[in-house]
């Protein structure tokens, strides 16, 4: 692609690998014994499925954050407040995913709020991701309906205790 010539691959490697690494370490120490005793809502897809979505969510994620740096290096624009208030809400979305599962062990209503801040970080950053990338702006919006799926699921599970 045009826009990257020049950007090294490693950037790519580095941005995606990192996420994945991330989510292999947190679902490997947090979510096997956090929810197999849960009881997930009639409406929820099979256990199976969210290793599987989640895995295929954070390459995405790492996608997304590669593609938004490159672009801002070859627009010369990783100094401008747009991109550093994006690098933040990214960031802080990102930790907050991470921290999700261990709030959720201890307190769901707590992680159905951390849900909505993760929501709420998430949709904001797509107007500033849209003046970089659209196609970061696209590969984005999986991420947030799954967040969207997650609260209805976190909600339900709150109702029925």
């Amino acid at each position: 692609m045009h826009m990257f010539k020049g950007h090294p691959w490693w950037t790519w490697v580095l941005l995606v690998i990192i996420p994945v690494i991330a989510y292999s370490v947190s679902f490997a120490t947090n979510s096997s014994s956090v929810f197999k005793d849960v009881d997930l809502p009639a409406f929820a897809p099979p256990r199976a499925t969210f290793g599987i979505v989640w895995a295929l969510l954070y390459i995405t994620i790492g996608i997304v954050a590669t593609r938004l740096v490159q672009s801002a290096v070859f627009r010369k624009s990783v100094s401008s407040p747009a991109f550093i208030i994006l690098a933040i809400l990214f960031i802080g979305t990102f930790v907050m995913n991470l921290a999700w599962t261990p709030v959720f062990a201890k307190d769901k209503k707590a992680s159905l709020f951390l849900l909505l801040a993760m929501l709420a970080g998430s949709a904001s950053m797509l107007p500033l991701m849209a003046k970089l990338d659209t196609a970061s702006t696209s590969l984005f919006i999986p991420y947030i309906t799954w967040l969207l799926f997650a609260m209805l699921l976190n909600k339900e599970m709150i109702s029925s205790e």
